[in-house]
């Protein structure tokens, strides 16, 4: 059998597959028609169209040399960066990662909850969606995030 043979058998029992899933769960065609719509209600609602100010702290020791580079960098970020500082407490910085390093049992597992911090500071924090538009139940989840007093 040829290469093109092989594909659409496979690709025809793949599709038959998935239509004999949905033809014996007909609610999962409901699911798969609304759930774009739920997630635009859930999140669609913090949404604004415009850009907001992103302000900027950059983290280095006291005798750092980067530290004079950085200061003169900053001051050509652009309207949409605005440059705080440079946050010498390195330890204080890093607070999110001391704590997942102590729950985590391995170097996977850290990473992985690495990426749901990083998700869920993106999503909650007010850095995408508006938190004053947030339904309340997440906008509690947004002041357990410290990314949130960060914005």
């Amino acid at each position: 059998m040829s290469r093109i043979h092989r594909f659409l058998i496979r690709a025809s029992a793949f599709l038959r597959k998935e239509v004999v899933e949905v033809l014996r769960q007909p609610r999962l065609v409901l699911l798969l028609v609304l759930g774009p719509f739920l997630i635009m209600l859930l999140f669609g609602l913090g949404y604004r169209n415009e850009a907001r100010v992103l302000r900027t702290i950059f983290v280095a020791s006291p005798d750092n040399p980067l530290s004079y580079r950085v200061e003169a960098f900053a001051t050509n970020l652009g309207p949409q960066l605005v440059y705080l500082g440079i946050l010498t407490d390195e330890a204080n910085a890093l607070g999110a990662g001391f704590v997942i390093s102590l729950i985590s049992q391995t170097d996977t597992q850290a990473v992985q909850y690495t990426m749901l911090l990083l998700l869920a500071s993106i999503f909650f924090s007010g850095f995408f969606l508006d938190l004053r538009l947030m339904w309340e139940p997440l906008s509690i989840l947004s002041r357990i995030l410290p990314a949130t007093y960060g914005i």
